[in-house]
């Protein structure tokens, strides 16, 4: 409808120019005045015909560009951007008029102009985007995440790959939708590319998961937004988070901490699942199934339900084996809990057989 709208008004535009061109040259075709300005009219409607519907679709084409590269930018974007070039604008006026009073020829003063005021109103509306929380802080106002401050969550890859992602979905703890930016896609293919099986599987891991959580009714949105400046994809995923004001799903503690500093909410599955688990102080007994030898002499390897390290001393030779253990102590860190235990002996009172 628009391009049609467009292409008639150009019609209009020729017909009247090819009336006006029969009528003033009767004699421009050979023909009687009347003939002739029918004839010319009539090319014009042609020719402008097809102008028209040339210049009606490829204004279409730049509108439609233009609409989509807008609708990933947040309002306070925009806002900033008009306030940053009617700044620019009424800069440049103060600053060129005597350019055109007092250079010569006309045409250089003019150039100088044009030249100055391109160069102010990029730097204002530039200098106002990358500003505007600042900018709306002055002004009294604070903008808002698109949808609300509880409108949904950003996940990055290590959230993707990592299957407890599901699991907080499916207990109501994740907000949604589940945004995740293209690139960070991308970025899991590649890794599922890998010619290392391990970063195969990871990757493939995290693509299924995306897939799964999508099976299981959650709201997962791939958003084409992808900031310039950088190729780090950790350092893009804290500015669509600064943009958007939405947390992000992540169990990279590198990742969190440098996204708390920057005022970014952080959900961190490795927090999380920490406050979660349940405590198990020094002195009490677990079962544990000695999976693989330690690095020290005489070490054994476990792993309780919920994924926690055990390190046995002495289990060494009970590879394979589910042996009772009791924890001696517990190693808190950024990347989780160790627990260490040892294997209790017939004359330790607690009534468990030593392994042998």
């Amino acid at each position: 409808m628009f391009v049609e709208a467009l292409r008639f008004i150009v019609v209009i535009g020729f017909v009247l120019a090819g009336n006006r061109l029969g009528t003033s040259h009767p004699g421009l075709l050979g023909l009687s005045a009347q003939n002739s300005a029918l004839v010319v009219t009539a090319l014009g409607a042609a020719i402008g015909y097809i102008v028209g519907g040339v210049i009606g679709r490829g204004v279409d084409r730049l509108m439609k560009g233009a609409e989509e590269h807008v609708s990933h930018r947040h309002a306070s974007e925009i806002v900033a951007l008009t306030l940053g070039l009617l700044v620019g604008a009424v800069a440049s006026i103060i600053l060129t008029w005597p350019l055109l009073f007092f250079l010569r020829p006309q045409w250089i003063a003019g150039a100088a102009t044009a030249f100055v005021t391109l160069i102010v109103m990029s730097f204002t509306a530039r200098l106002a985007v990358r500003k505007r929380l600042e900018l709306f802080g002055v002004l009294g106002v604070m903008p808002t995440a698109v949808g609300g401050a509880s409108s949904g969550c950003l996940l990055d890859s290590s959230a993707a790959i990592d299957g407890r992602v599901l699991a907080l979905y499916k207990a109501g703890l994740l907000p949604q939708p589940l945004c995740v930016p293209a690139f960070i896609i991308w970025e899991m293919q590649g890794i599922a590319d890998s010619g290392d099986p391990l970063r195969r599987r990871r990757g493939q891991r995290g693509l299924d998961m995306l897939a799964t959580l999508r099976e299981a009714g959650a709201q997962v949105r791939v958003i084409d937004e992808d900031p310039v400046g950088t190729s780090d994809p950790d350092a893009k995923l804290v500015v669509i988070a600064r943009r958007r004001g939405l947390p992000i799903v992540t169990s990279d503690s590198n990742l969190a901490k440098a996204a708390e500093l920057q005022g970014v909410g952080v959900l961190n599955l490795h927090r999380l699942t920490e406050m979660l688990r349940p405590p198990v102080l020094p002195g009490e007994k677990a079962k544990v199934r000695i999976g693989r030898e330690g690095r020290e002499r005489g070490q054994g390897i476990g792993y309780l339900d919920d994924g926690t390290m055990v390190v046995v001393e002495g289990a060494s030779a009970m590879l394979g084996e589910e042996v009772d253990v009791e924890v001696t102590s517990v190693l808190q860190n950024d990347r989780g809990r160790t627990l260490f235990a040892k294997v209790p002996s017939r004359e330790g009172g607690g009534g468990l057989q030593e392994a042998n």
